[in-house]
């Protein structure tokens, strides 16, 4: 089976990464099968966009990323199979760092920046974006552990501490 990336849908290993081309200065997400080296674009988009900080689903048939303007960041899906993108969140005047699946593959949570505040945000696919309330300072990257129970995030306030966060 080959979906529409032209990578066989079922052969791994690929690897999945933002791209700059050297015909313009659009950074943008690209799939490369290790095996046979080959590479193929992912995502399309204005040339003053940015697309960073991809993150494979659960199931193996979507990419979470990141989609960078001038004054606003975009949480997106891309299907591997149609290359149809989603737009799940749309955050004005915020950067964001970090994005990870949850593992039920229901949706992403990321580390948002705003003005002088840094938290994690629930996106789930379908329903109403939720700030996290995990009680740290300045909150980055957050990344589910590998038991898939916890989130894991990057704590600053003076040093950089890493953090565990549990329950819902």
């Amino acid at each position: 089976d080959r979906d529409v990336t032209g990578v066989q849908t079922c052969a791994l290993p690929i690897l999945i990464f933002p791209y700059r081309g050297l015909e313009d200065n659009s950074e943008r997400l690209v799939v490369q099968d290790l095996a046979t080296n080959r590479r193929r674009q992912l995502t399309f988009g204005r040339s003053s966009d940015e697309d960073a900080a991809p993150a494979l689903s659960p199931d193996g048939r979507t990419v979470g990323f990141l989609r960078r303007h001038f004054d606003q960041t975009d949480v997106m899906t891309v299907d591997l199979a149609t290359l149809r993108t989603r737009v799940l969140l749309r955050e004005p005047n915020a950067a964001a760092g970090g994005l990870s699946w949850s593992p039920d593959g229901r949706g992403v949570v990321v580390g948002l920046v705003r003005q002088a505040a840094a938290f994690p945000m629930w996106v789930p696919l379908e329903g109403s974006p939720k700030e996290l309330n995990v009680k740290l300072p300045f909150v980055l990257n957050p990344v589910f552990a590998t038991h898939r129970k916890d989130l894991m995030v990057l704590s600053v306030n003076r040093s950089r501490n890493l953090a565990q966060v549990t329950g819902d």
